[in-house]
């Protein structure tokens, strides 16, 4: 149980990770999800007026709570108590989600500029103040990749975290709104969302140990070429090439089988989406009207919000994976971070004045 769980309470220490780089700012982006989820939610909801607005049901109760709170901000806006003012209310609470999500993907990008800056220049900077001791203990190649290379597919990582927290919060807000008007519906959504999440547990582990592989092997092989180009002249006067080309072409097959078992983990991942939004959403309906003898009308606005969330879900697996497919560059970089500082050169404390 401790296993399946285990990318789980990793992915709390990836979170860690980016936050000692990044620090508090980076959960702002979220504060603006929450408020674009429950804009969507309200936005879907507004059904429930519409379709009486429309006369599509007598059974739809004059004083329903919600019905009562939309008129009366309607007539706060001055606007006359009619269909049209229900759908000009839907757009203006669309548009106005639009505005909050173009403000929380510009956060986002300020902070992976901001993530990138930062682990490029710290490492440079570590790199001026290590020890000749283990500079001479690893290879060129292996700090040029982590410098040069190993950021870049990080910040990769760093964006499928952030799209993996929006994501959960977009699922929880439209789950809890739905919950609201049918509590039978919303509990059977979050049943499923549960199910879902732990079913793809394993994948997502699976996915992690490939990540790692590839990051260390991406190392080995920058190793190998720039060995290979700096000792170019040797190698080709004396024959010794062809050895070289062997552990190159090795970990380059090795790179494209990894790359190949991630994409199909991810392609998984994508394909049983409809299914399996089709299947759950059947279900409900069937236990909705059959079993729980619901109305047809919440039901109808509990389908769109459930819809929504069980995308939003199936969308937090795909990045909840895509979060440990680049992972592995992350924490090398990490590590690499932590043994700068333990091999950083010791500088005296004389100061020598009048020195000519």
């Amino acid at each position: 149980m401790n296993t399946l769980f285990k990318p789980v309470f990793d992915l709390f220490n990836y979170i860690k990770m980016f936050q000692r780089y990044l620090g508090f700012k980076m959960y702002l982006v979220f504060v603006f999800n929450i408020v674009a989820s429950l804009l969507e939610g309200f936005g879907i909801l507004m059904l429930l007026p519409l379709f009486e607005s429309l006369g599509a049901s007598d059974n739809v109760a004059n004083d329903n709570r919600f019905n009562i709170y939309i008129y009366e901000i309607i007539d706060y806006l001055g606007w006359s108590t009619s269909t049209v003012s229900v759908l000009k209310l839907i757009v203006l609470i669309f548009i106005l989600k639009g505005f909050i999500t173009m403000i929380a993907l510009g956060i986002n990008s300020y902070l992976i500029g901001d993530l990138l800056k930062g682990i490029k220049m710290n490492l440079f900077g570590h790199y001026t103040d290590m020890s000749f001791s283990y500079y001479s203990s690893k290879n060129t190649g292996d700090f040029i990749n982590i410098v040069a290379e190993q950021p870049n597919i990080a910040i990769e990582s760093f964006k499928q975290l952030i799209h993996f927290g929006s994501h959960l919060i977009n699922t929880f807000v439209l789950i809890f709104i739905a919950f609201s008007i049918s509590s039978s519906f919303g509990g059977l959504a979050i049943a499923a969302g549960v199910i879902l999440l732990i079913l793809f547990l394993r994948l997502n582990s699976y996915v992690q140990g490939l990540s790692r592989i590839t990051a260390f092997e991406n190392s080995n092989l920058n190793k190998w070429l720039v060995q290979v180009l700096q000792g170019f002249k040797y190698l080709i006067s004396t024959n010794q090439i062809k050895k070289l080309k062997t552990y190159i072409f090795d970990s380059i097959n090795l790179l494209t089988v990894n790359h190949v078992k991630s994409g199909i983990s991810a392609s998984f991942t994508q394909s049983v989406r409809e299914p399996l939004a089709v299947v759950l959403i059947v279900s409900i309906i069937y236990f909705q009207l059959v079993i729980f003898e619901q109305r047809l009308e919440p039901i109808l606005v509990s389908i769109a919000l459930f819809y929504r969330a069980l995308s939003s879900t199936l969308a937090v697996q795909s990045s909840f994976q895509g979060t440990f497919q680049f992972i592995g560059s992350m924490e090398m970089i990490n590590d690499e971070f932590r043994n700068q500082k333990l091999n950083k050169v010791k500088n005296g404390f004389k100061k020598i004045n009048n020195f000519k």
